[in-house]
C-alpha cells in the first residue's frame, strides 16, 4: 500500500524539474540557519528582507508546481465550469476598474490578461495545458523581479497600488490559483475565488451577509503589498521556514517506503475486526501526525496509503426488512402498493385455518 510514484523521462525539461525543487527546499532549509552563518553579513535581499523571503519562495513554488504539472493530465470537468467562470469576475473588475482616478494603461491590462489566459484557460481547452504550463513558468518570474525592484516603494502603496502593482498582484493570483486548480482541483480555487468576488459585490448580498463592496485596487493591493496578510503574509512565512521541515521529511517517508511500516504497526495494534480498516486509518493519521505538521500532507498520504485497504474490505451484507405475518386470531391487514390511476386498497387476511 505505498504511494504510486509515476515514471517521468529523464529529459532536460525533467532534469531541471528536480534541480528547481531541491534547490527550493535548500533555498527555504537554509533560511532558518542564515542568521547564523557568513553570509549574514553580506546583507543578501532574498535572505535577510522578510517581503523578498516570501516572494522568492512563492516562486520555487510556482516553478517547481508547474513544471511537475506539466507531466500530470488534466481533463475538463464541471468543476472546471465553474473554476473558469469565477475567473471571469476579477478579470472584469480589473480590465473596466470603474473606479475613479484608477486607469491602467493597455500594456498591464495585456499582461494581466495574458497571467489570466495562462491560468485559466487550459481548463475549459486541455490541449493548451502543456504549453500554458511552461508560459507559467517564465511568468512566474516577474512578480518576484518587481518586487526586487521596488519593495521599498510597495510597502507604502498597498492602499494605493501603482497601476503595475495591481498588474503584477494579479498575476500572481491567477497563477496561483491556476497551480492549486491543476495540482488540487477546483474545489479550493472556486472558494478562493468567491470570497475574493465578495468583497467586490458585498452590496448585492441579502440580510446579515450583506457588507460594503471594494474596489479592485484595494484587494490587489493590500494581497501583493502586504507582509501581515496576502500572498505574501505570515502564513507564507510559517510555509517558507517551518512547514517546509514537515513536508520533506513526510516525503523522504514515503519515498523510502515508510509509509507500509506505519500501517503495519497500525494494523499490529488494532487487530483483526470488521472496523479494522477505519481504525488502521486513524492509527496511521495519528503516527503522521507525530513527525508531519502539515495536515494536507497527512491526508492525503495517509489516504494514499489506506485507500486500497478500505476499497478491498468486505461490508457486511445488510438484512432484508422481514414482511409482515398473521398469526392466528389476528386482524393485521397487509395494504398492496396501489396501481397506477387507482387508489391504494387493503386486503383482508384470510382466516386462519382451525
Amino acid at each position: 500500500m505505498e504511494l504510486e510514484h509515476p515514471s517521468t523521462p529523464k529529459t532536460p525539461l525533467a532534469r531541471l524539474t528536480d534541480w528547481i525543487l531541491v534547490l527550493g527546499a535548500l533555498y527555504s532549509l537554509y533560511l532558518v540557519l542564515h542568521p547564523f552563518t557568513p553570509l549574514a553579513r553580506a546583507e543578501i535581499p532574498i535572505l535577510d528582507i522578510v517581503q523578498l523571503q516570501r516572494s522568492t519562495h512563492v516562486l520555487f513554488l510556482l516553478l517547481g508546481g508547474y513544471l511537475v504539472s506539466f507531466y500530470l493530465p488534466r481533463k475538463r470537468t464541471l468543476g472546471a465550469w465553474v473554476f473558469f467562470l469565477f475567473t471571469l469576475i476579477p478579470l472584469y473588475h480589473f480590465l473596466f476598474p470603474g473606479i475613479p482616478g484608477v486607469e491602467l494603461p493597455w500594456e498591464a491590462k495585456a499582461a494581466g490578461l495574458l497571467y489570466w489566459a495562462v491560468a485559466a484557460l487550459p481548463a475549459l481547452l486541455p490541449g493548451l495545458k502543456r504549453p500554458a504550463d511552461l508560459l507559467a513558468v517564465l511568468l512566474a518570474l516577474f512578480p518576484t523581479l518587481y518586487q526586487l525592484r521596488y519593495f521599498e516603494e510597495l510597502v507604502y502603496r498597498a492602499v494605493l497600488p501603482a497601476p503595475w502593482d495591481m498588474a503584477m498582484s494579479f498575476g500572481l493570483i491567477m497563477l496561483v490559483l491556476g497551480l492549486v486548480y491543476r495540482l488540487l482541483g477546483p474545489v479550493m480555487p472556486v472558494l478562493v475565488l468567491f470570497f475574493f468576488s465578495y468583497n467586490l459585490h458585498a452590496d448585492l448580498f441579502p440580510g446579515a451577509f450583506k457588507g460594503t463592496k471594494q474596489g479592485i485596487d484595494l484587494l490587489l493591493g493590500k494581497t501583493f503589498n502586504e507582509t501581515e496578510a496576502g500572498i505574501y503574509g505570515l502564513i507564507t512565512g510559517v510555509s517558507a521556514k517551518y512547514l517546509v521541515y514537515f513536508t520533506l521529511l513526510s516525503g523522504m517517508i514515503g519515498a523510502l517506503g515508510l509509509g507500509k511500516v506505519v500501517a503495519n504497526l497500525a494494523l499490529a495494534l488494532v487487530g483483526k475486526h470488521p472496523a479494522t480498516p477505519g481504525r488502521v486509518t486513524g492509527l496511521a493519521s495519528v503516527f503522521m501526525g507525530m513527525f508531519s505538521g502539515s495536515g494536507a500532507a497527512d491526508t492525503q498520504f495517509v489516504a494514499a496509503l489506506t485507500k486500497r485497504g478500505i476499497s478491498g474490505a468486505s461490508t457486511p451484507t445488510p438484512i432484508p426488512t422481514p414482511r409482515p405475518t398473521t398469526r392466528a386470531g389476528s386482524t393485521l391487514g397487509t395494504r398492496s402498493s396501489p396501481a397506477k390511476g387507482e387508489g391504494s386498497s387493503a386486503t383482508a387476511p384470510k382466516p386462519a385455518s382451525p
